[in-house]
């Protein structure tokens, strides 16, 4: 009885009545106004075309007014110049014609503004002109007819050119004829023009005529086309039309406004019918969810409130409906029989949740439960918590997505990946701790897809696996660069050779100079690189002596100086004859001044910035540390990595740091970073101790010499731009130049010389057999003492096979330049040459 009481006092506000009568009484709403809608802008916009109609035909009458009008002023112009009388006034036999025919009286009578004679050679005979707006002088107006009358339709025709023209004071209606006799015999005699205003007494009589308020506005875009604009707020319609003068172009706009009275007739008409639909459609609707209500609605709630008793225990047997058999009456009775099996299934359960409790939560492995639908997690035991740091019980019920750690890859990935197949595994990696691996798979149960997860903690697999990614991506990029960097330099020696030799002209402009100026600053940012990406690749060319680091240091501490901003304190700390290492001094100053403006770009609003070289051990350190912004593990792990930066775009390259790390590796050494959000970074560049701390080997003096030191230069290069551009300056330096594209050819030159050169300039690298090596082997047997200038864009690795020539027989002859180069290191060496030959001549 009281599950009956139950069903009798059912509130009509229940969640699926509610829901049910909202959307039917919105959906009507909302397809009462778009029918509304549609049917209102159809039915306007309909109006709107009737109302252009109505403007397009007003100006269809004002065209044919304006034809009418022209067409008069044609034969007015016919009259006079066809008339005798004009005729011998044009051969000047008629001295009274123009005070008796063109005075203001004819003008006045004839409703012109303009009445003109113009002579066969374009000079104004006579004339007589209405005053406008401004005065028009006889030049002005002669021009401006000179210009109307080349318009006409020919030498031949009788008739001038008929149209529109804009004087120097406005727009006219013009007609031109020429001057002959009565029976219309020549030869003409220039052109009789008359002209009438457009403004003024014009518009006036064209507003009569299209009984249409009309005007005529200055020159528009040219269009001829009627344009409309609709002003609705004031129901007006704005139409103009483009007048074209007898060139062509735009000289006046005729505009039309017009009230929309249909317009705004039909609005009210539609506005009143919409109105009256919408009350209509809501009433409908509101009779439908009535009947949707007693039927169905208030039914499906008491089921519903009957339900609730039965599973929070008030009741043990769901009530059965009494209202007549049919598909609500079929569902409370499957619900009843429902909740019979529930209850002894749930006893079973109970049994083997027992069991599985046990196996899972002594399992060293994480493992949980989730749903597939929706990623929920189920259930969860004590080994994945501790693996996360977290309690159990914060596990059960939350998204898989809130897994603490970043997901890799994405969640959407592996959600798509798990849906197609079933089975997916993937990492989490997780700030200051170990990776972990899921694996997932779907498992079925009770008729429920499932999703069943294994974690395991990798441990200190994930930092191998990083070394070795490191590894194979220096190699890649090293291989790469090695790649392309000979033909890659081989562009930017042609560009830098060629902007260096048009640099030299003379006569170049102060623009046209710092242009080339740029071209060069390009081409040598583009030389750093190519060779950044060399050494991060441990394949770019060292020059290894003996240096010492902390001289290094203070050599670079001014340079430091001045790329420090002033809101940073930068304190240097090294003593020289210390700190003894086999190096290349500008690849360590290189890796000195990238870290040392990593560190400044950390530090933007200032800080401490602290550069020392010490010994520790039998290792060499040069420490930079900063109080910057510091950097997450996420960022220290990948900072060495090519073209990664944390930059805005077009703020870094990316290859700053990783260059370091290359130059490092090639000394044999080593980066180590310390870091740690918002305290700041330290960098430490090791390096092995030399075993002796030798003073440095002099560097080969070099007097200050004139360049231009004359000789005859065998030139070999396979690259036609290349040789065209090191010919033109070497001959240009007052050298004598032989030029050859391969090592065969050069042979055969040679030995067709009459003398001995005095140099061979030559690239390594070329197509056939004969590389530079062999080409300059070759000629040291046919010309004993000839000094070889070697050249390439290659690697030094690449060149290693042919390299004995230059190291071991012919050391005091030989000089090598790395592509690309400037001409004036060409020039440099060769001069150098010259001075061997003085000291052992």
């Amino acid at each position: 009885m009281a599950g009956a009481r139950c069903m009798n006092r059912v509130p009509f506000h229940s969640g699926l009545r509610f829901k049910a009568a909202s959307s039917l009484l919105l959906f009507g709403l909302l397809l009462s106004l778009v029918l509304v809608f549609i049917v209102r802008g159809a039915v306007l916009r309909q109006f709107e075309r009737s109302e252009q109609g109505q403007a397009e035909t007003d100006f269809t009458r004002a065209e044919a007014f304006m034809e009418f009008r022209l067409g008069m002023l044609k034969a007015l112009a016919r009259d006079y110049g066809f008339w005798s009388e004009t005729y011998r006034h044009a051969e000047g036999r008629n001295p009274g014609f123009a005070e008796e025919n063109l005075g203001p009286e004819q003008l006045d009578s004839l409703r012109l503004d303009l009445l003109a004679l113009v002579d066969g050679e374009g000079r104004l005979a006579a004339w007589s002109l209405r005053p406008g707006a401004r005065k028009v002088s006889a030049a002005e107006l002669e021009a401006s007819l000179q210009a109307a009358l080349r318009h006409g339709p020919g030498p031949e025709a009788e008739e001038g050119p008929a149209g529109i023209w804009n004087l120097s004071d406005g727009p006219v209606l013009l007609a031109a004829a020429r001057i002959l006799r009565s029976d219309r015999t020549g030869p003409p005699r220039g052109y009789f023009v008359v002209a009438r205003r457009l403004h003024g007494a014009f518009e006036a009589s064209l507003n009569e005529v299209t009984q249409s308020t009309l005007r005529l506005a200055g020159p528009g875009e040219g269009n001829a086309a009627v344009v409309h604009r609709v002003d609705l707020e004031s129901l007006t319609m704005h139409s103009a039309r483009g007048l074209a003068d007898l060139a062509g172009r735009p000289v006046a706009v005729l505009e039309l406004t017009r009230q929309m009275e249909q317009y705004a007739m039909g609005r009210r008409i539609v506005d009143s019918l919409g109105v009256a639909t919408v009350v209509l459609t809501l009433s409908g609707a509101a009779f439908l969810l009535l009947l949707l209500d007693v039927l169905v609605l208030s039914r499906v709630a008491q089921l519903h409130q009957a339900a609730e008793r039965v599973s929070s225990g008030a009741e043990r047997y769901l009530p059965l409906d009494r209202a007549p058999h049919d598909e609500i009456e079929a569902l409370g009775r499957m619900m009843r029989q429902a909740f019979a099996r529930l209850g002894a299934e749930e006893r079973k359960a109970r049994a083997s949740e027992a069991k599985y409790r046990a196996v899972v939560e002594q399992c060293p492995e994480g493992i949980f439960l989730a749903e597939e639908k929706d990623w929920l997690l189920l259930e969860a035991n004590a080994a994945l918590a501790r693996m996360l740091g977290v309690e159990t019980d914060k596990l059960q019920g939350v998204l898989f997505d809130h897994i603490p750690g970043a997901m890799t890859p994405p969640l959407a990935e592996v959600k798509q990946a798990f849906a197609s197949g079933g089975h997916v595994v993937f990492r989490v990696a997780r700030p200051e701790q170990s990776a972990l691996k899921f694996e997932l798979v779907r498992i079925h149960t009770a008729g429920r897809a499932l999703v069943c997860g294994l974690a395991e903690d990798l441990g200190g697999q994930e930092r191998l696996q990083e070394q070795i990614s490191r590894a194979e991506v220096a190699e890649t990029v090293g291989q790469l660069a090695g790649g392309v960097a000979h033909d890659f330099n081989n562009l930017l020696t042609v560009i830098m050779g060629a902007a260096e030799l048009v640099e030299q002209d003379p006569g170049l402009g102060g623009q046209s100079r710092e242009g080339l100026r740029a071209i060069l600053q390009a081409a040598r940012s583009a030389s750093d690189l190519t060779r950044k990406l060399l050494l991060y690749g441990r394949r770019g060319p060292l020059q290894m002596k003996q240096v010492d680091l902390g001289a290094v240091l203070l050599d670079l501490q001014p340079m430091l100086v001045r790329v420090i901003p002033e809101n940073i304190t930068l304190e240097v700390r090294a003593e020289r004859g210390r700190l003894p290492v086999q190096a290349d001094a500008r690849a360590l100053e290189q890796a000195v001044i990238n870290v040392v403006l990593n560190a400044r770009d950390a530090m933007p609003r200032g800080g401490r910035l602290s550069v020392a070289a010490e010994a520790e051990g039998l290792r060499a350190v040069l420490s930079v540390a900063d109080t910057g912004e510091g950097m997450g593990e996420e960022v220290r792990r990948r900072i060495f990595e090519p073209f990664y930066t944390t930059k805005p775009p077009g703020k870094g390259s990316g290859l700053g740091l990783s260059t370091v790390q290359g130059i490092l590796r090639q000394h044999g050494g080593e980066v180590e970073v310390e870091s740690q959000l918002g305290r700041g970074s330290k960098f430490r560049l090791v390096l092995p101790l030399a075993e002796t701390a030798a003073s440095p080997p002099a560097e080969r003096e070099r007097k200050a010499q004139d360049t231009r030191c004359g000789g005859l230069i065998l030139l070999v290069e396979d690259e036609a731009a290349i040789r065209q551009v090191l010919g033109l300056f070497l001959r240009k330096a007052g050298y004598e130049v032989r030029e050859a594209a391969s090592g065969a050819e050069a042979l055969a030159l040679a030995r067709s010389l009459e003398r001995a050169p005095f140099a061979l300039v030559s690239d390594v690298v070329k197509p056939g057999h004969l590389s530079g090596f062999d080409v300059a082997s070759d000629l040291s047997v046919l010309f004993p003492g000839l000094k070889v200038v070697l050249m390439s864009g290659y690697n030094p690795e690449m060149l290693e096979s042919g390299g004995s020539w230059q190291r071991q027989s012919h050391p005091d002859r030989y000089r090598f330049l790395n592509k690309p180069f400037n001409t004036q290191q060409l020039l440099d060496e060769l001069a150098s040459l010259h001075g061997e030959v003085g000291r052992t001549g």
